[in-house]
């Protein structure tokens, strides 16, 4: 009793690790990049890149999304970024590579308004995990109302991202506007 008891715990163990749940550990790699302003190529110092880890499970017809770990990082004085290596564990499902995000009042923000990298550069900046951002001034008051809001973060819990809703509703309010709560 006591060899098949060891059995199904060695079965279970290995199905979790290895099957079809998954792994349990997902190691995720170091990202680098540079962000700039798209006309004047000038570093934008203090640009919020916040990376965000998803968890992709099996779903009937198409994988279920849900949200696994987000990390911030600001640029230097050179505009340029590092979002570090990061071991991830799930026992269901897998971790796919970091979505980013990122923001500097006053520009439209990657992933979405960006000028590069253009889509088919986004793959290119994945394999090679190095990403070379070109963000643009909005053109005016009305395009930045109507686009600041609508950063894409809503899944990621509100502690994960503190710059980025500190400087959000800096530049809301600077358009006269309420405060948003931008995560969970």
């Amino acid at each position: 009793m006591k060899q098949l008891t060891l059995l199904l715990w060695g079965f279970l163990i290995v199905t979790l690790t290895t099957g079809c749940f998954g792994r349990l550990i997902y190691p995720s790699d170091t990202y680098r990049g540079k962000v700039i302003d798209a006309e004047s190529k000038e570093p934008l110092v203090g640009a919020v890149v916040l990376a965000i880890w998803y968890r992709e499970a099996p779903g009937l017809g198409h994988p279920a999304e849900g949200y696994h770990d987000a990390l911030e990082v600001l640029t230097d004085a050179q505009g340029e970024f590092t979002v570090p290596a990061k071991t991830h564990v799930t026992t269901f499902g897998k971790i796919r590579e970091p979505q980013l995000v990122i923001y500097y009042p006053g520009y439209g923000y990657y992933n979405g308004f960006q000028v590069r990298p253009t889509d088919k550069e986004v793959r290119a900046a994945y394999e090679q995990r190095f990403f070379h951002v070109e963000l643009r001034q909005w053109k005016n008051r009305e395009e930045q109302i109507r686009n600041v809001p609508s950063i894409g973060v809503s899944r990621v819990p509100e502690a994960k991202m503190p710059n980025l809703s500190r400087l959000v509703n800096e530049e809301l309010q600077t358009l006269g506007l309420q405060p948003i709560r931008l995560g969970r």
